[in-house]
């Protein structure tokens, strides 16, 4: 999979700056680790140790292995990562999948989804022990965790299903740690909005999932809006007095019905708010690292540059073309064809970092409710 010859006319310069590096061509980057290291590779590793690199949605630590969780450190060691956006799953007992579809095959019981999410966080806890990790909280544990040598994680939610309409429970899980709250999931039958991948029921997003909103700004916790409809996100955007993430997908000029990649509409309305939308490594999406780089070239000419995040979903895919962490300099290598050096630093953290700030030292929030 060579690098693309095609180069958006408007960084045309960066690719006659990379010129001298890119004899790595004839071997380029691979979902397979290269046999020796190429001098755009060695230029990635460099870039990523030099700054503060976060994946902003990412299961690879496997919580819910029955063998335990993965060692995970060592994982983001060897892909040059500070931190990732540890997805707690709150749906995933009543969750199946097909080959292309994720989806609920039942409602849960009553405090169900609540005990899975308390259980997540406790294992959660016992890996960041086992394996050394940093908890963080606000950037300045990110910053003081890489100047250890540390790797990090930030707790998150993917779905919101176990507030089961009871608003004290955002208190809850900011008291556990969680900073990064993603709002809906896979169940169309939520408390919150209306899901992409599901006939909408709510005509956007709920009061309740508004009251959830405004609960998160209050205190501290960064929204996530991903796997949210664009009327869900107009609606949130609208009250939000901060701004928003979108952790995972990808930009097409046409998304299908039900699916999980959204158009120029919606990642303008999540930029508008200051937010960060992540690009994925969707294998049915991209067939390879360059088709990535593309993915998020395409992305940062719809939104600005200042708005745009890796958002990797690493073990969370049907279908991924990154097969571990450890491949993550080679799919970063890619963007030096189509952005400076300074950009892919904000693409690689800086972005949502800075939301994540801002955020987390909120003046108004209520960390002592």
């Amino acid at each position: 999979m060579p690098l693309s010859s095609t180069c958006l006319s408007r960084r045309s310069f960066l690719k006659l700056a990379a010129s001298g590096a890119l004899n790595w061509a004839a071997c380029a980057c691979t979902s397979t680790p290269t046999a020796s290291r190429s001098p755009l590779l060695a230029r990635a590793e460099a870039l990523l140790d030099s700054t503060l690199v976060i994946d902003m949605h990412s299961h690879a630590a496997g919580i819910s292995r029955k063998s335990g969780p993965l060692d995970v450190a060592a994982m983001m060691r060897s892909g040059h990562l500070s931190a990732i956006c540890l997805a707690l799953v709150s749906d995933s007992p009543v969750l199946a999948h097909t080959d292309s579809k994720i989806f609920a095959t039942r409602q849960p019981r009553s405090g169900e989804l609540y005990t899975h999410m308390l259980n997540h966080l406790q294992m959660a806890d016992r890996m960041m022990a086992d394996y050394k990790i940093a908890r963080v909280l606000t950037l300045a544990d990110l910053r003081a965790a890489k100047a250890q040598n540390r790797t990090a994680i930030i707790f998150a939610t993917e779905g919101s299903d176990y507030h089961e309409g009871r608003l004290d429970r955002v208190h809850y899980i900011y008291e556990r740690g969680v900073r990064h709250l993603q709002l809906m999931h896979y169940r169309a039958q939520n408390d919150i909005g209306d899901i992409q991948t599901e006939a909408p029921l709510n005509n956007g997003a709920t009061a309740f999932g508004l009251d959830v909103v405004r609960a998160c700004n209050r205190l501290g916790i960064v929204v996530d809006v991903a796997h949210a409809t664009l009327p869900t996100v107009k609606k949130i955007a609208e009250i939000s007095t901060e701004p928003l993430i979108l952790s995972h997908t990808s930009f097409t000029a046409a998304p299908k019905t039900y699916s999980r990649q959204i158009g120029a509409e919606h990642a303008q309305l999540v930029a508008a708010t200051g937010g960060v939308v992540g690009v994925w490594v969707n294998g049915h999406t991209f067939h390879d690292y360059a088709a990535f780089a593309e993915g998020v070239t395409r992305l940062a000419d719809i939104v600005g540059i200042d708005h745009v995040g890796i958002g990797t979903d690493l073990n969370g895919l049907l279908r991924s073309m990154l097969p571990s962490y450890r491949e993550f300099p080679e799919l970063v290598a890619h963007l030096f064809k189509h952005f400076s050096d300074d950009d892919i630093r904000k693409i690689v953290g800086g972005n949502y970092l800075r939301v994540f700030d801002r955020v987390t030292n909120n003046v108004e929030s209520g960390r002592s409710s």
